[in-house]
C-alpha cells in the first residue's frame, strides 16, 4: 500500500479543529478521547516529530489538535471493524521513504490513523464513521494550557492570545 504524504498533511492541518475546555482528570494527560486518555509526553512527541513529516509548523497546540482528530477516527472506524495495525502503518511510511524506526509509538498512531481515514472514505459507512469521529472530537477533554476549544461543530478555536503566539512562530 502506496502512502502519499499529502494525507499527513491534512489531517495535521485539520489538527486546528472540536467542546468547552475540560481539564483532563489525571496529572501528566494532556488530552482524553471517548475514554482514550493521551500523555503531555506523547504530544510533545508529536509536536517535534510531525513538522518533519508533514511539512508543516509544529507547535504543541496543533499536536494537541492532530491527537484528538487522530483518536477519534481511529475510535470510530474501529467501531465499524476498520483498523490499520502497526506493521501496515510501519510500511507505509517507509514506502513514502520515512524510516518508522526514528518516529514515537504516538507518532506512529497518529499516522496509521491517516491510513484508517483512507479506508473509511472507500467504506458505505463512511458518513457514520465520520459522524461518531465528529461527535467524539466534540466530546474530548483538552488540557487548557492546549488553547484549544473543540465546538459542537467539531471545529477547534484557538483564543487570540494564542494565535497571536503561534502566528509569530
Amino acid at each position: 500500500m502506496s502512502i502519499p504524504l499529502r494525507p499527513f498533511a491534512v489531517l495535521a492541518s485539520l489538527a486546528i479543529t472540536g467542546s468547552a475546555l475540560a481539564g483532563c482528570a489525571q496529572q501528566g494527560t494532556a488530552v482524553v478521547v471517548d475514554g482514550h486518555p493521551i500523555s503531555e509526553q506523547a504530544i510533545s512527541e508529536l509536536s517535534i516529530e510531525l513538522p518533519g513529516i508533514t511539512g508543516g509548523a509544529g507547535s504543541v497546540s496543533a499536536a494537541a489538535e492532530f491527537a484528538v482528530l487522530a483518536e477519534s477516527i481511529l475510535v470510530a472506524a474501529g467501531e465499524h471493524g476498520i483498523v490499520v495495525s502497526e506493521t501496515e502503518t510501519r510500511q507505509a511510511l517507509e514506502q513514502a521513504g520515512v524510516d518508522p524506526a526514528t518516529l514515537s509509538e504516538a507518532t506512529l498512531r497518529g499516522l496509521g490513523a491517516t491510513l484508517v481515514q483512507q479506508k473509511v472514505q472507500m467504506s458505505e459507512d463512511a458518513t457514520e464513521i465520520f459522524e461518531r469521529a465528529n461527535a467524539l472530537v466534540s466530546s474530548a477533554e483538552v488540557s487548557p494550557r492546549y488553547g484549544l476549544d473543540f465546538g459542537a461543530d467539531g471545529v477547534a478555536d484557538l483564543p487570540p492570545w494564542l494565535i497571536g503566539a503561534e502566528g509569530a512562530n
